[in-house]
């Protein structure tokens, strides 16, 4: 996705995390990388250019040919503000690219509020003004099943060591497991015809009207 930005662009990242798109941008992009105060110092120790609040973004209007979004619309609680106050930064005919999880689990608690479907996200986007240029689901139905068994496994291994379960012991089983259900979910997957019934995220490029 990020390839596809195009060079000199100006391009601002929300919920930066450590700036690792930055090390990807095609050749002359400006970049500046956002987040918010409390999940930069308290959660990632993280460092952006800019400390903000993505539902009251303290940047210039039409200021930004590309605004990336990965894996942060989920933790934002109301994503028709949020795109709201990209469509504002960006320049016409600006392009915003995201990354959102949809069969997934919840993940950095309390702040997981939203899974979109296709049909969702094209909702979204038609009532803040933007048109969808692609949305592409992200797995097959046997990979994203694969990917949330294995994360089960994993999940209820955790729990038995934090709480000293006595079965435990037996949680070095599970690694060849979970070996094993990727490669047959691999072999199985070469068979499977092109279905977006069970997406585990998509990524989605909107451009600005």
């Amino acid at each position: 996705m990020i390839a596809r930005i195009g060079d000199n662009k100006s391009v601002l990242d929300i919920g930066c995390y450590n700036k690792w798109a930055k090390n990807h941008l095609p050749a002359g992009c400006s970049y500046i990388g956002l987040d918010y105060y409390e999940t930069a110092n308290e959660w990632y120790g993280s460092v952006p250019d800019v400390y903000g609040n993505a539902l009251a973004l303290p940047l210039a209007p039409e200021s930004f040919d590309v605004v990336l979004l990965f894996d942060v619309l989920e933790h934002i609680e109301d994503s028709r503000r949020l795109l709201e106050q990209i469509h504002l930064v960006l320049k016409l005919d600006g392009r915003l690219f995201i990354s959102l999880p949809f069969l997934y689990p919840i993940h950095d608690a309390p702040r997981d509020f939203v899974r979109l479907t296709l049909h969702g996200i094209e909702d979204l986007a038609k009532r803040t003004n933007y048109a969808v240029s692609s949305c592409v689901p992200v797995g097959s139905p046997i990979t994203t099943a694969t990917l949330l068994l294995n994360i089960a496994m994993t999940k209820a291994v955790l729990n038995w060591v934090s709480e000293r379960k006595i079965w435990s012991v037996f949680a070095f089983l599970f690694s060849p497991i979970i070996l094993v259900n990727n490669l047959v979910a691999q072999a199985l997957s070469k068979l499977e015809v092109d279905d977006s019934f069970m997406p585990n995220s998509y990524h989605i490029v909107l451009k600005k009207r």
